[in-house]
């Protein structure tokens, strides 16, 4: 190991994250797995369960993992994951790359129908030519205590600042320049074999400086249905809908806000959707909130950011979803994201009753 290669776990205001610097992919894997070994093994434990109460085959998952495209940079990190943990390499590929697994390839064929995952993500341009973008992500609550925050840079490559189910990197949170937001969306279209959504999300943190870039890097293959939100300091945005050989792009500049769910707004793509309701009460509530907001002077601000991802009716309107007990398999809010560009505020947990960690990137 590399002595200029260093992890450290730090906190803000009692939310944890790891801050990794490495001087190369299997070093950063090897710090990442070594520092967030328990998350990462609770992760494979996790998904042995979801595999055999499902009644499918791991042997199916890896034949699956084995077709799509990983870049040397990132077979070099799983490597050193696998290393630190005690995991072997197709355990953490299958970490890196089972989201899509699940959504490209298991529920179009119609093996798996249970919804495991939602989140609602927003963005508003305000008076200041700020972009006020933020997060909600919802997940089964037995995927909990494998949520993460990862802050690294590898030398040469931009910082990252992003949330992590056990060793998978959602295209969610900042670089230096850069913001992502994204939302699963359930559709009958199967998704192709390229580079993993985990690992695009990594190459566009690391490399980009401009939406458009960023947004062509996600675009690259087509794993599954999903929406993103991308911006940056000066205020330019791009949004987009994708499906497997579909994409269709929203630039933020004759209207103030976007809003994403886990559903398609665009006509052509409407037809593709396993149940076209799912997620439009949600998808309704949150831009007339927005709304509601705007309409006083078009101001808008961190605060008001926040206090709509805490929104919660007791309905399926609800952007902030609370646990249940012992319903483990129950899609609730289990990490939140904000930022102006420059302040992140972030957390694991529901933002109403979870402290809001702080960070500058």
């Amino acid at each position: 190991m590399n002595r200029s290669s260093s992890a450290e776990l730090k906190s803000s205001n009692k939310q944890e994250y790891l801050d990794v610097n490495a001087q190369n992919y299997y070093e950063f894997g090897y710090l990442r797995g070594l520092h967030l070994k328990k998350k990462i093994r609770i992760t494979n434990r996790v998904f042995n369960a979801f595999v055999k109460a499902y009644k499918l085959s791991y042997k199916q998952f890896i034949s699956i993992a084995n077709n799509y495209t990983i870049p040397d940079d990132y077979r070099d990190e799983i490597q050193g994951i696998a290393d630190a943990t005690g995991l072997n390499y197709e355990q953490i590929l299958v970490q890196k790359l089972w989201i899509d697994i699940y959504y490209g390839i298991l529920q179009p064929s119609k093996m798996v129908k249970k919804n495991i995952g939602a989140c609602t993500s927003f963005i508003v341009r305000n008076h200041k030519n700020q972009c006020i973008h933020g997060q909600s992500m919802d997940f089964g609550l037995v995927f909990f205590p494998t949520f993460n925050w990862l802050k690294y840079k590898i030398r040469g490559k931009e910082p990252v600042f992003c949330l992590n189910l056990g060793c998978y990197s959602f295209p969610m949170g900042k670089n230096l320049n850069i913001t992502s937001t994204l939302n699963l969306v359930q559709t009958r279209k199967m998704g192709d074999f390229g580079i993993p959504t985990s690992l695009k999300s990594q190459i566009a943190f690391e490399n980009c400086k401009n939406p458009i870039n960023f947004y062509k890097i996600m675009t690259q293959s087509y794993c599954g249905g999903w929406n993103y939100i991308h911006s940056d300091r000066k205020g330019n945005i791009i949004a987009c809908e994708t499906l497997p050989s579909t994409k269709i792009i929203y630039y933020l500049n004759t209207t103030n806000s976007i809003v994403k769910t886990n559903t398609f707004q665009s006509e052509s793509l409407k037809d593709s959707l396993i149940d076209r309701l799912y997620s439009i009460k949600r998808q309704e509530k949150t831009e007339e909130l927005i709304r509601e907001k705007l309409s006083q002077n078009n101001r808008f601000n961190m605060r008001d950011g926040m206090e709509i991802l805490c929104y919660n009716d007791g309905t399926e309107a609800s952007i902030c979803r609370f646990s249940k007990p012992n319903n483990y398999l129950d899609v609730v809010t289990e990490g939140f994201f904000m930022t102006n560009g420059n302040k992140v505020f972030f957390g694991i947990g529901n933002p109403v009753i979870s402290s809001w960690g702080k960070i500058t990137i």
